[in-house]
């Protein structure tokens, strides 16, 4: 998966990213990155007609994907996803928790909120 059109502070983070985990023998794939907002559009769609079930997808606008902040990554072995979690921390990232486990952003969910408010986004 490319990284083009994620933020420089988030593309810094994933080369930190991508070094330690090569350090430790850790293999990932970086499934979903910077979205449109037609993209978001269709996740978001298709998450409530699956009934909010499954992976989450915020409104369009509403998501850090859609401002290139976040990524959504899983190890190759599943039971390694403490480890990306704790490389995650290291480089910078915060992870979104068990509700969207894919999820990486360069923001905590709690201050993404606190920053949409600020301008009265409607998400």
């Amino acid at each position: 998966m490319s990284l083009s059109g994620i933020h420089p502070a988030l593309y810094e983070r994933m080369r930190y990213l991508a070094w330690s985990a090569r350090r430790q023998a850790l293999p990932y794939e970086v499934t979903s990155t910077y979205r449109s907002i037609t993209k978001q559009r269709q996740l978001y769609n298709d998450w409530v007609k699956r009934g909010y079930t499954g992976l989450p997808a915020a409104r369009p606008g509403c998501s850090l994907h859609n401002y290139g902040l976040a990524v959504d990554m899983v190890p190759y072995e599943p039971g390694r996803l403490d480890e990306l979690i704790g490389i995650a921390a290291e480089s910078g990232l915060i992870w979104a928790g068990l509700d969207d486990p894919v999820h990486f952003g360069v923001l905590s969910a709690a201050a993404w909120r606190q920053w949409l408010g600020s301008w009265e986004s409607g998400c």
